[in-house]
């Protein structure tokens, strides 16, 4: 269904910083080195921590010892959650024909920013009907190194390889097939329900799925010799619409609903409900 595939090394938070910079930048430089962290979109909240400051990230470089490199490790990124109505099929394509709007582009980096990867997302223009809910992900090796900064530990996640894709496809998808009164609305929300129990045929509904600049999506990373877990995340640089065709069975009630917050990009989860009277025409 889709192609990755691995564009290259895409600078670390220390390649930015440079060595121009100093131990105690100017105004006027930190405004230059914020121009250059805003053109290439790096994922400071996600993979820093909530509360870093400019001077606090330079900091971490200027005055940071290499303490030891971890072996390299082999991690997913979560990026998609394909899921299909029970009992029926979802079939993703894409509807253009220019090749730079058939893919997406992403960037993706661990903890610490350290250099990551830039990676080209492509859907088929025709792909089999899936019958099981997936989650789709990105593969990557990454080396964790170890600093010290002012006597404090500091991890930075270097993203070496971008491997491919994985996909895990869910037998029992726990959000799927459940009864809406089961759905915690503290962490989802529904939209319109699809009502089709005094239905005899099948519904096959069509909308356009983005990937826009503005998606981005993380994971918990964890390293066997390290007590914290770290971070593994991704921002879009170039953007793609995929059409989803979903196909629903008769004679059930559905209910879509979606997470709360920040996600992976997904299709619609599906809550059931069927009256005993349609159940059993």
């Amino acid at each position: 269904m889709f192609t990755i595939t691995d564009e290259g090394s895409v600078p670390s938070l220390a390649d930015l910083v440079g060595h121009e910079i100093g131990q105690t930048p100017t105004e006027d430089a930190l405004g230059h080195l914020r121009r250059r962290l805003d053109d290439e979109d790096l994922p400071i909240t996600p993979t820093m921590g909530v509360g870093d400051n400019l001077r606090g990230l330079i900091d971490r470089i200027v005055f940071r010892k290499l303490l030891r490199e971890e072996p390299d490790i082999t991690c997913t990124l979560p990026w998609f959650d394909c899921h299909v109505p029970p009992g029926g099929k979802t079939t993703m394509r894409t509807t253009v024909t220019a090749a730079g709007e058939r893919s997406a582009e992403l960037k993706i980096y661990g903890s610490g920013i350290g250099a990551g990867r830039k990676v080209t997302l492509a859907v088929t223009s025709g792909s089999e009907p899936r019958a099981k809910c997936a989650t789709y992900g990105f593969d990557c090796r990454v080396r964790p190194r170890i600093y010290d900064v002012r006597g404090k530990q500091s991890v930075e996640l270097e993203v070496i390889e971008c491997l491919g894709e994985s996909i895990v496809s869910h037998d029992v998808c726990p959000f799927c097939g459940v009864a809406p009164n089961s759905v915690d609305l503290f962490d989802f929300r529904f939209g319109q329900h699809l009502d089709l129990r005094t239905e005899s045929v099948v519904r096959t509904d069509k909308f356009e799925l983005t990937i826009e600049k503005s998606f981005s999506v993380s994971a918990k990373v964890k390293i066997p010799t390290l007590a914290p877990d770290l971070t593994l995340g991704a921002k879009v640089s170039r953007s793609m619409s995929i059409e989803v065709e979903q196909q629903f069975p008769p004679k059930t009630l559905y209910r879509g609903y979606m997470r709360v917050g920040p996600a992976p990009l997904q299709t619609p989860m599906w809550a059931v409900e069927q009256s005993v009277q349609y159940a059993k025409a």
